[in-house]
């Protein structure tokens, strides 16, 4: 049963995503923040494609720039800006100091299965990723010239 709550939490959350990095300003509004954003992805997003976007409370005091989650008008717009986020490593590389990460909005459980993945990481996983609330996890393509490195673990 509480599988099924999740399920329809993760569902309810499907056209959001969240903004990390984006800078801290006193007199902020948060849907300029994320058009701004989308720019760098190169996707036209407008001030109507988005229904309410805002700060998360930071999960502590020395987090100084929290998260902002939106929620988009349609999933088709999100999908948009969901699957250009790649073109924000060009922005990263250049402003280590300044970079902007979008992730899925994940509830608390996916949240939690996630980063139980990501430390059980091992050598022969390297790409991990959520889609649609759902955690994926893919092998490093083994080279023709040797052999997979095998570790065993007792």
């Amino acid at each position: 049963m509480q599988e099924d709550i999740n399920n329809l939490e993760q569902y309810g959350r499907r056209e959001c995503l969240e903004f990390q990095g984006l800078s801290w300003e006193e007199s902020e509004k948060t849907d300029q923040l994320v058009i701004g954003v989308s720019k760098l992805l190169q996707v036209d997003l407008f001030a109507k494609d988005i229904s309410v976007s805002h700060r998360l409370s930071p999960a502590s005091e020395s987090n100084r720039q929290p998260t902002t989650i939106a929620r988009f008008c349609s999933r088709r717009i999100r999908d948009s800006v969901f699957n250009n986020r790649h073109r924000l490593r060009a922005h990263n590389k250049d402003h280590p100091k300044a970079r902007i990460f979008i992730n899925e909005s994940l509830t608390k459980i996916n949240h939690y299965r996630f980063n139980q993945c990501l430390h059980f990481k091992m050598e022969n996983l390297k790409f991990i990723w959520t889609e649609n609330g759902i955690t994926y996890l893919r092998r490093i393509k083994e080279s023709q010239l040797s052999q997979p490195k095998l570790k065993q673990i007792w």
